[in-house]
Formats: structure tokens, sequence, C-alpha cells
């Protein structure tokens, strides 16, 4: 599960950051169009990814995860709070409060001062 979070970029991994960078140099310069293109393409690759990493945690078969009759309720209700998870992570990537901001920027600077 952490590998997952990792490789589609949830916080508080590293292209987390390095997305959240590209996202803001493109709204900065009125690139909305090709914005909106890369986090849909991040919001596909993101439920891709938990969909295959979720299907082999839960352990169920898929042909048994079809028959059952609310089958699609629960995928709605497992989606949920990843959906949740990857809205606040978003809204905490944009909209950085000022007192999270300096601390992160005090941590760098603690691991790596400049001389």
């Amino acid at each position: 599960m952490t590998g997952m979070f990792a490789v589609t970029a949830c916080p508080p991994f590293g292209p987390f950051f390095s997305e959240l960078q590209v996202i803001r140099a493109a709204l900065a310069s009125h690139h909305g169009i090709a914005t909106a293109i890369f986090l849909g393409c991040l919001l596909l690759a993101f439920f891709g990814m938990t969909r295959v990493v979720f299907t082999v945690v839960d352990g169920r078969p898929r042909k048994a995860a079809k028959a059952t009759a609310n089958a699609l309720s629960k995928r709605r209700a497992s989606l949920r709070p990843h959906s949740c998870s990857l809205g606040l992570s978003l809204w905490l990537g944009l909209f950085t409060p000022a007192t999270l901001r300096d601390a992160w920027s005090a941590a760098v600077a603690q691991l790596f001062p400049t001389p």
C-alpha cells in the first residue's frame, strides 16, 4: 500500500511536491487547459493503481466480487475515502497554510543548512 501511495504521488512522498510545482507553474502561466488535462491524467492513474492494488490487498477474486449483488455500492464506498484524501492533498498542496509552509521551510533548513 505504501508503495502504491508513493508511486501515485500522494503526500508526504517526493513526487507529490514535484507534481504540485508543475501545477503551480502551469496555473501561474495561465495554462488552465494543460493543467486540467494533467490533473485528469493523474486522477486516472490514481484510480487505476488503487483498483489493482486494493483488489490484491482485499484478496477477493474478481469473479467473486462481480457475483455479489451490491458490488457497485461496495466499490463506490471504497473509493470515497481515497477521493477525500486526494482532494485534501490537492487542497493542502495548492493552498498550503503559512504555518505549515514555515514549518516545512524550517525542516529543510535544519536538514540542509546553507553556508
